[in-house]
């Protein structure tokens, strides 16, 4: 024998507000979770990149040259005595290139338009320092390639007074976002165009990519 128990059924009217209440606790479930979702920090974006030329500028024999001064960008290397032939002075500096893409033909046009500018520029400054005795006259230039990339070469001879006669040699060449100069004096003209060369050569030409500052700087690093 047994006993039974009846358990009184809900009535509809429970049955929907059981159902109301279960519908209002999902929806606002839903309502947390979104907002948990819109709260939640976005995943972080890859910085953008911005390519970095860094530029060396060590003498081709570190044994043989000595840094006589640096003046701003500017760096002036003498040979050691008696490491070469004839008294050598090096001029190198390093600044921004106006674009990563060199045109052939721009280049000589704005070579044949600037070499003459600076040729003045240099002469006014023999007359201030030699009461107007020096003379500087360019014997050639050319565009070209140097370490691959688009250059500038010219040729110059410094005379009169009572200084022996000097040959420069010159070369400006466009490496990625860098704008490189080597000038060369010595007596002798082939000696300033193979320092130079040399130079050019053992010049350290390396690019980096590294995120896009705050704020803007230059482009070119020189070592």
């Amino acid at each position: 024998m047994y006993a039974y128990r009846a358990t009184a059924q809900p009535s509809n009217a429970r049955i929907i507000a059981l159902n109301l209440t279960a519908s209002a606790v999902i929806a606002i479930f839903s309502v947390i979770q979104a907002s948990e979702v819109a709260a939640a920090p976005p995943a972080a974006a890859r910085p953008r990149q911005m390519p970095v030329t860094a530029i060396s500028l060590v003498p081709p024999d570190p044994a043989k040259w000595t840094v006589v001064s640096t003046i701003g960008k500017t760096r002036t290397f003498r040979c050691r005595d008696l490491a070469c032939p004839y008294p050598v002075h090096v001029f190198t500096s390093v600044g921004n290139s106006p674009t990563r893409s060199i045109d052939p033909r721009g280049l000589e046009n704005a070579a044949r338009e600037r070499l003459p500018v600076g040729l003045q520029r240099w002469q006014s400054n023999l007359d201030w320092r030699s009461g107007g005795t020096r003379r500087v006259e360019m014997l050639g230039w050319r565009t070209g390639r140097a370490r691959g990339f688009p250059a500038i070469f010219a040729d110059y001879r410094i005379s009169g007074g009572q200084t022996p006669e000097r040959f420069a040699a010159l070369t400006i060449f466009y490496a990625f976002n860098a704008r490189i100069t080597v000038e060369v004096i010595s007596p002798s003209r082939q000696l300033s165009r193979d320092t130079a060369g040399a130079f050019v050569a053992a010049a350290g030409i390396r690019e980096r990519m590294e995120p896009f500052p705050q704020v803007p700087v230059q482009r070119v690093v020189d070592r």
